[in-house]
Formats: C-alpha cells, structure tokens, sequence
C-alpha cells in the first residue's frame, strides 16, 4: 500500500482528484451561497413590498371606515334627536326613535359592507340599522366593547375581528367592529355610544397580501398587545354569553381578560384567540425596540421568519410568520440538484483523474527503465516512445541526448575546471599589479622627501593614496563618510596643484557625522566633474565648498561651485537622467569603476536606499552649479 501511494501514477491521480473535487466543492458552494443569498434577499424584498402595501390598503380602508363614522358624529339632526326627550309623550319619542333610525338606514345603504349601526344613549336606549333583525345584548353596557367607547375621548376605537355580532347572540357572521362615543357639540359632553360592525372580508383579504408562504400566519395587535384581526378566522375573539351581567363580567377582545372571569364562573370558553394573540406578542417581545412606524423589521429566527412593521395611522403593528419550510422550498430542490450534479461531476473527475494520470506516466516508467541501464554504464541504449504530451515527448528526446553525449559532457567539465582555474591565477595577478604601482609611488614620495622638495612630495603620496583607495573599490565594501571626505582631500591637493593656486576649497562637516556609512566613491565623482567641467573652463578663481546638514533622519551633503554653470538643454537632460528607471543606470554601473558619473551614483543610492534618496542638481548659466547628496542617517544608540 505504502509501495503504491509513492508511485507517481497514483499520487498523480490522488492530485488531480483532489484539486478538480476540491475546485468544483468551492465553486458549488459560492454558486450555493450566492443562490441563497440571492433568494433571501428576494424574499425580504417581497415580504417588505406585501407589508407596506398592506399597511397602505388598511389605510385607506379605515379612512373609509373614519369617514363613515364622522357623518354621524357631525350630524346635527341625529345629535339633536339624541338630546330631545320625550318621556311624558311616547308618540313624540316613537316619532323621535324613527327619525334616527332613518338617518341610520340611509348611511347603512350608503355601503355594501355595513353589517349593522348601533347608537346607545347614556338612558339605555338603542337604535340600530342592520341587515338582520337582531335582539341587542340587554348586558350591553357591561361588556368590554362597550367599555372601551365609553372611556375614549372622542377619537376612533377600533375593536378588531370577531366570530359573531357583538350585539346579537344569534347572528354567527363574523364582523369587524369599531366605534365612538357622540359628543353633544354645544355642551361638550357625550350624549351616545356609537358602533359599527362591517364585513370583516375587506379586512381579512388585506390580511393576506402579507403571506409569504401557505403556512404563514399574520396578525395584527392593538397598542396594548390586543389581538384586532388575523388571517385566519378561528382565532378571532368570541362574547361568552353565557356570563351574565350581574358578575361584572366584560367580553373582550383580549381573552386574557375573559378566561380570567370565565374561569372565576366556572364557564368554559374557547381560548384559540388568547393562544394566537399570546404567540403573537411573544414574536414581538425580541423586536419591539425595534420595530418603528413606517419600517419594516425582519427576525430571521430558527424555525422561521418574522416580519413586523408599526402603521403610521394608527397604533398598529402588523405581524407575518412564515414558517422555513415554506422559504425554502426552492432552496431544497436547488440543493437536491446541486447534490446530483456534484455527484456525476466527481464520477466524471474519478475518470478524468485516471486517464490523465496514466498517459503521463506510462512514458516516465519506460524512461525509468532506461535510465537504470544507464546507471550500470550503458551509454548505448535509447527510449522509443511517442506520447500525447509534448513535455514528456522532450523528456525523452533530452534523455537520449544526454545519453549519446555524455562522455562529451564529462570532457567539457574537465576542460571547464581547468579555465576556472587559471582564471582564478589570472585574478591574484591582477591584485598583484596595483600593489606593485602603488608601492613604487611611495618609493618615489621618499625619493623627493629626502631631496626636500615637499610639494611635489605631497602630490604623490596623494595620488598614492587615491590609487590604493580606487584599487580596492567594491561596492559591497563599507566605507564612510569621513574615508571618502579624506580622498577628497588627496583629490583636491592634486588639482590645486595643478590649477597654479586658481583653486579654493572648504570643507565643513562636523566630526559627529563622519561614521555615516555610505558607497564607495560616491563623492568624488561629484568633485571632479565640478571641477572638470566647471572650474576649470572658468577665467576666474574658482571656489568649491562642501558642507553637511541634517534633516530628521537625512543628511544633506551639499556640493558647490562658482564655475561656469551648466546650459539649460543640458541641464534638463541630467536632471531627467537622475530621474530615470534604475535599469538604465545598472547598465551604466556595469561598465566599471570607469563609467561612475553622477547619474550612476545617483541610482546608486536609489537601489541601496529607496526612492527618496540620491542626488539633485540646481545650476545658473554663468554662476555655478550645486549638487545635493541625500543619505539615510544610521539610527543611534
């Protein structure tokens, strides 16, 4: 087994496997990933859009619903006949009690929708208008409805779903029921209950709009957590008849209340209501601080999706909860298909795998057969074989080369150590030379020493000392800048020598920056060019200063002259060649130590130190040159 996994067939299948299994397992799962964000997102976008235009629809229809019930409480007919009273004449009264229900009926046939229009006097009268005869609730005043119109100031109370009328036991036509008390507009004080019941269809079909799925559930609670409507009518609230009046029993739109009382009389009631609305407010519990009028909050938890938005109408938050087996039906197929076409893809990788791991490798082990013939020194046999691999095809090609040459091969690396070898005596004897010239200039500076003629002396022992410095140049060795300031030195004793006196040079760097390292020769050239090309053609005495500065953690060397400066189109051509690519100045350095100029040394700086270093030049036609050396400072102790 062991033997088998070194072999390079099946290592090489293992590989190919590997990486085609491991490619196409990344790619599905970003194409998964992307699906399912993809889906999501759609998903929240719907949900979002199902919301808001829900919410805009109950707008308007509790607008309508508003508008219906302020052409009552602003009509001044109904609210003087509610004043009259007329209990000393009950002709007067009956007469009274018709002219109400008129004004009723002609807003009950003003819509379709009217299930009935109750008005409740603080005396205990009633007047309605319905589409049914209906027998009121005697207990009327007691029940919670009832209670929540009288304690309202005036503004719209919305009661929510019912499953039956919440005046009349025997009508079993769920409704939707809201009301207001009447205000008697001159005395400013209320003189009525008034109530309306509706088709609870416009109500329940608004609902709907806000399913994402055919198990969603939405609701819609009341500012105190009461359940006003759901999309499923069996969880609307019920009256319990059976608690009578006397109890102080209230029927309620939150049966929480009424399973309390119910429970206290010994009477059972349903309880799907208390149960919805006790699921619903519990979704809220995790989202209420979060949830904002107008907004639209989504709770992605484990088991489903929760959507919820507060109305800015009305003190309404609207509810959806969609269960994830319904979100994720299509997430299901496309993972069921994605299992199917990675399962065929690794069958169709498995044989991929095999035969490219097999026609490569069935060239190699005939090569390797061969090759064990040349190792017990037979140079005379050759590899026939002819693949579909190009690269395996010059394999075999370079191996029967290599094997008809190798003899050749052997007698050319003999010949090759030989030369290296002499190259290697031909090097110490160029070390050899220099040490010999610089030798017989000391000779020569004794010679004039002892004949005292200490000028000339001087002018040697500087050349002396230049051609050891330059013959020793690398520019791997380390130097400084106080070695380099001392071949300056030898330099100019030289060239004033030479200029007759013509020639005046100051130099001023203080001593704590003479250890700054820097590349060999790096100065000098500067020096020499100033006084090759400017000093010397100048008719005036000439002067050369050098001095240094420290800026943060730079040092400026700062090289100038008052020669005859540098012409413009010249000028621009060396300050674009300072500025040139690095690669154009290591073709210059590669001529030598003899191609060094100032473009060269600038670059050199420029590889050693980065782009912020090197040289400057600044001149005046006529008035001089300067040229400015920046050198990163050693950080110190």
């Amino acid at each position: 087994m062991i033997r088998g996994f070194r072999s390079i067939r099946t290592r090489l299948f293992i590989l190919l496997l590997v990486s085609m299994v491991s490619l196409l397992s990344v790619v599905s799962y970003l194409y998964y990933q992307r699906a399912t964000d993809q889906y999501h997102d759609k998903v929240t976008e719907i949900a979002e859009k199902n919301v808001r235009q829900t919410m805009q629809v109950y707008d308007l229809l509790l607008d309508s619903y508003n508008s219906l019930s302020k052409s009552l409480i602003g009509n001044s007919d109904l609210l003087r006949k509610l004043r009259e009273k007329h209990e000393d004449n009950p002709a007067l009264a009956i007469i009274n009690e018709r002219a109400i229900t008129n004004i009723l009926g002609t807003l009950f046939y003003s819509r379709e929708d009217i299930v009935s229009i109750h008005v409740f006097s603080p005396s205990g009268a009633v007047y309605n208008y319905g589409n049914y005869m209906n027998t009121v609730d005697p207990y009327f005043s007691y029940r919670d409805w009832y209670t929540r119109i009288k304690q309202s100031d005036g503004d719209m109370v919305w009661l929510g779903v019912f499953k039956h009328s919440l005046t009349d036991q025997t009508v079993n036509e769920p409704v939707f029921a809201y009301g207001r008390q009447l205000y008697d507009l001159t005395e400013h004080k209320p003189i009525g209950v008034l109530l309306f019941q509706v088709n609870v269809q416009p109500v329940i079909s608004a609902l709907t709009n806000m399913r994402l799925g055919p198990n969603s559930e939405t609701f819609i609670l009341s500012e105190d957590g009461r359940l006003l409507a759901s999309d499923n009518l069996e969880t609307a609230a019920e009256v319990p008849w059976s608690i009578h009046a006397e109890m102080g029993t209230r029927t309620p739109n939150s049966l929480e209340t009424a399973m309390t009382s119910a429970a206290d009389s010994g009477t059972d009631i349903k309880t799907d209501n208390y149960s919805t609305a006790k699921e619903a407010r519990e979704l809220l519990q995790t989202m209420d601080n979060r949830i904002s009028a107008g907004e639209v909050t989504f709770e992605n938890r484990k088991q489903d999706l929760v959507v919820a938005s507060k109305a800015t109408e009305v003190d309404w938050t609207f509810v959806s909860r969609t269960p994830d087996k319904d979100l994720n039906v299509e997430l299901d197929q496309t993972k069921h298909y994605f299992v199917i076409v990675v399962s065929v893809l690794v069958i169709v990788s498995i044989a991929i795998a095999t035969f490219i791991s097999r026609t490569i490798t069935s060239p190699v082990k005939r090569l390797v057969q061969e090759m064990r013939q040349v190792e017990v020194g037979n140079f005379r046999g050759s590899v026939q074989t002819k693949s579909s691999y190009e690269e395996i095809d010059i394999l075999v090609a370079s191996f029967n080369q290599m094997v008809l040459r190798m003899d050749d091969l052997i007698n050319r690396e003999k010949e090759t150590s030989a030369r290296e070898k002499q190259a290697q005596l031909q090097a110490l004897q160029s070390q050899v030379n220099p040490h010999f010239l610089y030798n017989t200039l000391d000779m020569i500076y004794w010679m004039l020493d002892e004949q005292e003629n200490s000028r000339l002396g001087s002018i040697v022992l500087s050349l002396s000392h230049m051609f050891q410095y330059s013959s020793h140049w690398n520019e791997d060795l380390p130097t400084t800048l106080g070695e380099e300031l001392e071949q300056i030195r030898h330099y100019l004793t030289i060239i004033e020598a030479r200029l007759e006196d013509r020639l005046t040079a100051d130099i001023d760097v203080e001593a704590e920056w003479l250890d700054v390292p820097m590349p060999k020769m790096t100065l000098q050239p500067i020096i020499e060019n100033a006084v090759k090309h400017g000093l010397e053609p100048a008719l005036r005495p000439g002067r050369l200063s050098l001095h240094a500065e420290v800026d943060g953690q730079r040092l400026h060397i700062t090289i100038a002259d008052n020669g005859v400066g540098i012409e413009h189109n010249a000028l621009i051509q060396l300050q674009m060649a300072l500025g040139q690519e690095t690669n154009n100045a290591t073709a210059i350095a590669s001529k030598g130590r003899r191609g060094i100029g100032i473009a060269n040394v600038h670059h050199r700086l420029v590889l050693m130190h980065g782009e912020s270093y090197g040289l400057t030049v600044n001149s005046v036609l006529g008035k001089g040159t300067t040229i400015k050396v920046t050198l990163p400072l050693p950080p110190r102790a």
